[in-house]
């Protein structure tokens, strides 16, 4: 106990030490007035504050508006507008895909492969097929899932890779087909 009191005396009898506890404590009483005496002062004073202005945007009038989409027209793109006809790839052309293809004409339906995904479970290891089935005479879109064997509008589905499924013709007048995300 004598050794401990002797030791902080001949501390405090040290130049630099005494700076530091004084140092540090003017740091302590800043630090406490900063944080409760402030919080007080802003508390105490009870009138909002309302330094808010509503921002109000430049307005131009009508005939600088024709103006400025005159200008404009140069730079826009006429998009036509297209019939079915043009969507849609005759039966003829249809019967004649064959290989990788990116899109798959099926009567009024247009197909893309979107996904192909590997689930696990305790057994086996599964795939299956997420593909766009684009109705373009209904104007309506859903992805469908498919796994392996399935039948998809008269093809029979095989999944060949993450990024490739293969599509065998149920009926024999058709090709096969490879229906891919990407092509290479």
């Amino acid at each position: 106990m004598d050794k401990k009191f002797h030791f902080q005396v001949t501390f405090l009898k040290n130049k630099l030490s005494l700076i530091i506890y004084i140092l540090t404590a003017i740091w302590i009483l800043g630090d406490v007035h900063t944080r409760f005496f402030t919080i007080i002062k802003s508390t105490s004073s009870q009138q909002p504050v309302n330094n808010f202005k509503p921002f109000i945007s430049p307005q131009i009038n009508e005939k600088q508006a024709i103006k400025l989409s005159e200008k404009y027209k140069k730079f826009q793109v006429i998009d036509e507008i297209a019939n079915e006809s043009t969507l849609r790839m005759p039966l003829s052309k249809q019967t004649l895909q064959q290989g990788k293809l990116n899109i798959l004409f099926l009567g009024d339906n247009k197909l893309k492969l979107k996904a192909v995904i590997q689930t696990e479970n305790s057994l086996s290891q599964d795939y299956y097929a997420l593909i766009e089935v684009e109705n373009i005479v209904k104007k309506t879109k859903k992805i469908a899932k498919y796994y392996q064997d399935d039948k998809v509008l008269g093809y029979k589905l095989s999944i060949k890779n993450n990024t490739q499924v293969n599509l065998f013709p149920i009926k024999n007048n058709m090709n096969k087909i490879t229906l891919v995300m990407y092509k290479n």
